[in-house]
Order: C-alpha cells, then sequence, then structure tokens
C-alpha cells in the first residue's frame, strides 16, 4: 500500500522532467516502469502514452527499448482479447503525436502504427486513415514512409524471402563442395558452372511466380 503511488510518481516525474534527468537515472525509471507493467502493476494507456512522449528523448538507446515495448505490449494486449477502447485511445494519442513538432517522435509513432498494422494487431480502417494523415505531412522523414507504406506490401514477406536465399545460398555451397571446387580442373568447374546457372534459373522463376503485391490498405481509406 506504501508504494502504490510509485507508478504515478514515476510517470509523472518522467513526463515532467525527462529532457533534464541524466540517462542513466532516465533509463533506470523507464526499465523499472516496464518492469511494473510486465507484472500488471501499471495501466497500458498510461505507460503507452508517456513512452511515446519520451520518444522525444535524445537517447537512442531508449527511445529503441521504448518502441520495442510498445509494439510488444500493444500486441500481447490484443492477443489475450481484443481491446477495443484500449486502442482507440492509443489510436487517438498516436494521431495527436504525428503532429509533434519533434520530427524524431512523430516518425517514431508512425513506424509503430505501420508495424501493428503489418503484424496484423492493428488493421483496422482507423489505423490506416491515421497513416494517411502522414501522407499530407510537410516533413519529409513523416511523408515518405506514410506514401510507401500504401505503396508497399501489407504483410511483410521478408522473413520468406531471407529462409529463401538461405535455402540458395545452402544449395551453392553445397555444390561448390561436392563439385570438389578446390581442385582446379576444367570439367569440374565447366559442371559446377553449369549447376548454378540451373539455380539461378530457378531463383529468377520464383520471383516471376510471386504473388502480385496486396493494396488492401488503400480499400480502408475514406
Amino acid at each position: 500500500k506504501e508504494l502504490s503511488e510509485l507508478p504515478k510518481q514515476l510517470c509523472g516525474m518522467l513526463e515532467e522532467h525527462h529532457a533534464v534527468l541524466h540517462p542513466d537515472v532516465r533509463f533506470a525509471m523507464c526499465k523499472g516502469l516496464i518492469m511494473l507493467r510486465n507484472k500488471d502493476l501499471l495501466s497500458p494507456t498510461t505507460l503507452l502514452q508517456l513512452f511515446f512522449v519520451l520518444f522525444r528523448c535524445q537517447d537512442k538507446v531508449l527511445r529503441k527499448i521504448l518502441y520495442d515495448h510498445v509494439v510488444s505490449d500493444i500486441r500481447n494486449i490484443n492477443l489475450k482479447q481484443r481491446s477495443n477502447t484500449m486502442n482507440r485511445v492509443l489510436q487517438n494519442f498516436m494521431y495527436s503525436m504525428l503532429r509533434d513538432p519533434h520530427t524524431i517522435a512523430a516518425r517514431m509513432s508512425l513506424d509503430a502504427m505501420i508495424e501493428l498494422y503489418r503484424k496484423r494487431v492493428w488493421g483496422d480502417a482507423k489505423t490506416v486513415n491515421v497513416i494517411v494523415t502522414a501522407c499530407l505531412s510537410s516533413v519529409q522523414k513523416i511523408m515518405v514512409p506514410a506514401i510507401q507504406f500504401f505503396l508497399g506490401r501489407d504483410v511483410q514477406e521478408d522473413s520468406d524471402d531471407s529462409s529463401s536465399d538461405e535455402e540458395d545460398a545452402r544449395t551453392a555451397r553445397q555444390l561448390l563442395v561436392a563439385s570438389g571446387v578446390n581442385k582446379k580442373t576444367t570439367k569440374r568447374r565447366k559442371k559446377l558452372e553449369k549447376q548454378l546457372l540451373v539455380l539461378r534459373r530457378q531463383k529468377k522463376n520464383k520471383k516471376k511466380a510471386a504473388p502480385p503485391v496486396s493494396f488492401s490498405a488503400l480499400h480502408l481509406i475514406h
């Protein structure tokens, strides 16, 4: 009971004095708040809104930790049971952050919304239309990623592409070993070149057969 007000006091101190606090003290306080949140001793909306404000800090390491927690916490909350009330509160807050004069804070808020959409946590029209407003920003660092979001893939498939590339690389290495590439004979070299050419053609055909890019986010604009 004596410490029941501690989370609130820490949040208040960080919100008011984050710009002048020593970086180590500020970092320790944020880590402590994350621990309290993980133990469900702190409201997610209270902490997440504070962390968006702390994106203004001139501390790249801290911003990365805060960003990871924001995305992870929102994702975990919605995995258990979709919280529409919390989502609306945070989406409205992010909308205000996109107009923040601090470019880094605004950009990280945009990045969080885009990542949550791509992770299919926030795939609703409200999220998409908040991102639309960033396309009209006068700040290039805000406008460009927002436009790229609508021009690129809605769902990340990088993991599939990278695993395919790794598989092709392993195949190429296996060919090198099997051919005894260290033994420089013309016959082995020509055989290896032929096998690698087949591998390259197969990879090229895979890319041609890839499904068309999805622009589902565009259909949610109103």
